[in-house]
């Protein structure tokens, strides 16, 4: 999990379906000013040895390398850069349907996407995806997507837009 603004990103979900399945740790990577909270509710569903706060972190390669997949379970997320970030790296996703970057997702193949706030369909996609070949399987595809969207490709699509702008204003 990767982000600031815990409420809005869907950390207390994520937590409550972690609380659903025994498989997984959770790496919190970003800051909020409420995170003592989510640390208590974690504490609260008998999970806190299974999650860890890191707080700020600038080398986020090394931290998409270390984890199996990126949940991003956010209640509202125009786009979401995490989610390309991670499947850059080589990982699936999962991504709440209310995240702009959920169209970037072939469900099943680089990740999946749940209705927001649907605990119980996370923590089944969780359990689903415990399995290795999946992961792996689902890491290589979501690197395949990532290569579509180099930072090249935004650029000239901007400078298109803008084109496209000034032109009407002529």
């Amino acid at each position: 999990f990767v982000g600031s603004g815990f409420v809005r990103k869907g950390l207390g979900d994520l937590l409550e379906a972690l609380s659903l399945t025994t498989e997984w740790e959770l790496l919190v990577v970003g800051k909020d000013k409420r995170q003592k909270s989510f640390m208590k509710k974690a504490q609260k569903l008998g999970i806190a040895n299974r999650i860890h706060f890191l707080g700020v972190q600038t080398h986020m390669q090394d931290l998409y390398a270390t984890a199996d997949l990126l949940v991003h379970p956010a209640w509202y997320e125009p786009f979401g850069n995490v989610v390309l970030e991670a499947m850059a790296m080589g990982r699936g996703v999962l991504v709440s349907s209310d995240c702009g970057a959920s169209e970037l997702v072939n469900e099943g193949i680089n990740g999946h996407v749940f209705a927001s706030g649907n605990v119980k369909q996370l923590a089944s996609l969780l359990d689903t995806c415990k399995d290795r070949v999946c992961l792996e399987s689902m890491g290589n595809h979501a690197r395949v997507t990532a290569e579509q969207y180099p930072i090249s490709r935004m650029v000239d699509e901007l400078v298109s837009v803008y084109q496209l702008l000034l032109a009407g204003k002529s």
